[in-house]
């Protein structure tokens, strides 16, 4: 079953770097047997070295369960949104290297986080190709 589901992982993933536009990225996926610590329910986390260019995404229990119970839906959005951080994911480093109220800051990055898998679920729903943004023109 891990198979399967890591094909699957694999082509929700790429959809979503299509429509989000995220840079190239190597990604690798981890099975834990054993539930996340901080809470039992969480069924992925992803770990993103900016530097390395690498993602390293922890599948846990609750994904696989969710996965028999045919929650793809659901599924797809948890990877929507483990994948949005790593657009913020240079935003949390600087801003948890200033020392400045990082409780509040990661925060309000996950805030962000949250904004931005609303937004790539309604893309990825409608099939709308995204256009590139260059914000600094």
């Amino acid at each position: 079953m891990k198979k399967q589901i890591e094909a699957w992982i694999e082509i929700i993933i790429n959809k979503i770097i299509e429509s989000t536009l995220l840079p190239p990225t190597t990604f690798k996926i981890i099975w834990s047997t054993k539930p996340n610590k901080k809470d039992k329910d969480i069924e992925t986390s992803i770990q993103y070295y900016v530097n390395k260019k690498l993602a390293k995404l922890t599948i846990f229990p609750p994904f696989v369960r969710y996965w028999k119970q045919g929650k793809k839906g659901y599924l797809t959005e948890i990877l929507i949104h483990e994948l949005a951080h790593l657009h913020t994911a240079k935003l949390q480093e600087a801003a948890l290297d200033s020392k400045k109220m990082p409780k509040e800051i990661e925060e309000a990055v996950e805030q962000l986080v949250c904004i931005i898998t609303k937004y790539v679920k309604e893309i990825l729903e409608r099939k709308i190709k995204p256009k590139r943004v260059n914000f600094y023109d």
